[in-house]
């Protein structure tokens, strides 16, 4: 379904979403997070490789649930992890969702604007090392359904504008640094 060479590697596999209209026609693709590797995992991902180059940003997602947001041809807006749609994390982050306008109304406007908007769903019941008081969906960034750019939460003013709540990120731009 990708024309042309759009720049998009086999890394957005993962989590990609093809929704296609009534008759049979691709509706939209929604993009995830693409696949990423650690610290000296792969070739690519060196320290020696890696030591030298600019850090444009640092993300912190701590250990919740990556949650993306897809719209259907009817409107209707539906949550996703890597995994489905059914999963107990869609489910929460539906619930979510549909009880918090603020989110509601960024998760829309993102979609609308061609972007899949990312956050990480925490919850007491889905805990993996953290523990949390609540549930939340904390904006982690938009990802550009066209060009695969990513965008992190900081740089859409989410924060500001929706006044929903996002990961934080770390200021240090030094691998070093963040290795220590």
């Amino acid at each position: 379904p990708l024309k042309n060479d759009s720049g998009i590697s086999a890394f957005d596999m993962r989590g990609v979403t093809f929704v296609f209209n009534e008759d049979g026609t691709l509706y939209k693709r929604f993009l995830m997070l693409p696949k990423f590797f650690n610290l000296n995992q792969v070739a690519s991902t060196q320290y020696d490789v890696l030591k030298n180059k600019k850090i444009k940003n640092v993300t912190i997602k701590e250990d919740g649930s990556l949650i993306a947001f897809m719209n259907l041809p009817n409107g209707d807006v539906f949550a996703k992890t890597q995994a489905g749609f059914t999963n107990e994390q869609s489910v929460a982050a539906m619930k979510l969702f549909k009880e918090n306008e603020k989110i509601r109304k960024f998760v829309i406007d993102a979609i609308d604007r061609g972007f899949t908007p990312l956050f990480e769903y925490v919850a007491y019941d889905n805990r993996i090392v953290l523990k949390y008081a609540g549930r939340d969906l904390r904006l982690i960034g938009i990802r550009n359904n066209k060009t695969g750019e990513y965008i992190s939460a900081p740089n859409t003013s989410a924060e500001i504008i929706y006044g929903i709540a996002t990961v934080k990120t770390l200021k240090e731009k030094s691998l070093d640094a963040i290795i220590k």
